[in-house]
């Protein structure tokens, strides 16, 4: 039996409450981070393999235990090589290299800067050297989700780096395609937004008056705001976007918050296409065979449409689009549907070569049927919805009551585990003493 540890908010078995995810952040901040985690668990799960989810915590201290319990640690990341999640990237080296069991990375990106360049990067040179050698000790790739970030580590001396894009297009095998878009007067449409920014204000608006649009929202604010009604968008934001309370897709109660891919990837099979900023967010419905455009606004977004051959816009490209007939328009996965098996056998023989059976390897198909079974007996949350927008005011203002205690509470217990960590370094520290 081969015993693997991967990084994960959770096991794409466990049916977690909205409630729940929300106070443990089981998404990472963001759920299309459930997505790839997801993918590679399955990916991973083949016969005789037993796959554990850590979590996102790590540290040198618990590496002996790991070590002890399993055989490999299996690393997938999203924009890993960004300033905001240096610290996180330090702890995760530290970890790898105090285990005494092989790591295998399952691609990251770099995040550039305004400009385009890496040089917003400078700064952490040297924890990102530090991880891709600490990883490489044991692995014989560093392996990344675009050309940029591929060119980004070759530039800090580091050579044996490979493109595999992004784990989450393996959740369907090598065979998966994605289908026509089948013309119509009226569309059913998913979208999605990059909340901290200011885009698609006018396509929106456009959309949201001659078809029938859905928002579907990934940021940890949105969640918030879905599950108790409180603001958490400032006014001065575009209000032509789904971000504030008062906007239809909330007032009507049509938005929806997924916390589980599968019913995620299951909801979007209604849809005749999608489209949006966020890269999980595109990717979820190519997954169920609907046609999505990636608007790439940043390097990592469009690095991986590329690489996957995803019909999309550049970001010179993404605030000029006002009409739906310019997204359709750019619709066509001829390129994606040619080049998807090659692209997911690159990544199965990077796993094979690195000692890693895969669910999609030959005389693997009991583990498909046993992980597809073990999937559609499982009972997930259905979406968050903004159950608020058909409350009184006055039950509303309970509800955010309710809230404001919840977080009190939190607060509580993170000063009251802080004394108990102070007590306790303080014992220690006077022992010697008695």
């Amino acid at each position: 039996m081969t015993r693997i540890l991967i990084r994960a908010g959770k096991s794409p078995f466990a049916s977690i409450s909205a409630y729940e995810t929300f106070d443990r952040n089981v998404i990472g901040n963001n759920n299309g981070n459930l997505l790839f985690s997801s993918a590679a668990h399955k990916l991973l799960a083949a016969d005789g393999v037993t796959v554990k989810a850590h979590g996102f915590n790590f540290s040198a201290a618990q590496a002996p235990k790991v070590s002890a319990e399993f055989d490999v640690f299996v690393l997938p990341l999203a924009n890993a090589f960004r300033l905001g999640f240096e610290p996180q990237l330090k702890r995760i080296t530290e970890f790898v290299k105090n285990l005494s069991i092989p790591t295998v990375m399952l691609s990251g990106g770099a995040q550039s800067g305004a400009d385009g360049t890496f040089d917003n990067l400078k700064p952490m040179e040297g924890t990102v050297k530090e991880f891709c050698r600490a990883v490489l000790k044991t692995s014989s790739h560093i392996t990344v989700r675009g050309e940029r970030t591929a060119d980004y580590i070759r530039g800090l001396g580091i050579n044996d780096v490979l493109v595999v894009g992004c784990p989450s297009m393996t959740m369907n095998g090598p065979a998966h395609q994605v289908r026509e878009l089948q013309t119509k007067e009226r569309y059913n449409l998913a979208y999605n937004i990059e909340s901290s920014k200011d885009l698609l204000g006018e396509l929106i608006e456009s959309i949201e008056k001659q078809h029938d649009a859905t928002y579907f929202p990934q940021d940890m604010s949105t969640f918030e705001q879905m599950l108790w009604g409180v603001e958490k968008f400032k006014p001065n934001r575009d209000s032509r976007l789904p971000l504030r309370m008062s906007h239809a897709q909330f007032k009507s109660n049509k938005a929806e918050f997924h916390i589980d891919p599968s019913t995620w990837i299951r909801r979007m099979k209604d849809f005749d296409l999608s489209f949006g900023p966020r890269i999980h967010g595109n990717v979820i419905p190519i997954l169920a065979g609907t046609p999505s455009v990636v608007f790439a606004h940043d390097s990592r977004t469009l690095e991986l449409a590329e690489y996957h051959e995803i019909p999309h816009f550049n970001p010179s490209e993404v605030e000029k689009v006002c009409e739906l007939e310019e997204v359709i328009n750019r619709i066509d996965y001829t390129k994606f549907n040619a080049g998807h098996s090659a692209r997911f056998e690159k990544v199965q023989n990077f796993l094979n070569q690195n000692g890693v059976t895969t669910i999609y390897d030959s005389g693997q198909e009991h583990a498909r049927l046993k992980y597809e079974n073990t999937m559609n007996n499982i009972k997930f949350p259905e979406p968050q919805r903004a159950e608020w927008s058909t409350m009184t005011p006055g039950e509303q203002e309970r509800l955010r009551k309710q809230r404001r205690s919840e977080i009190d509470v939190l607060k509580l217990k993170s000063e009251n585990n802080a004394l108990r960590k102070l007590l306790k370094q303080q014992a220690v520290a006077l022992q010697p003493l008695i």
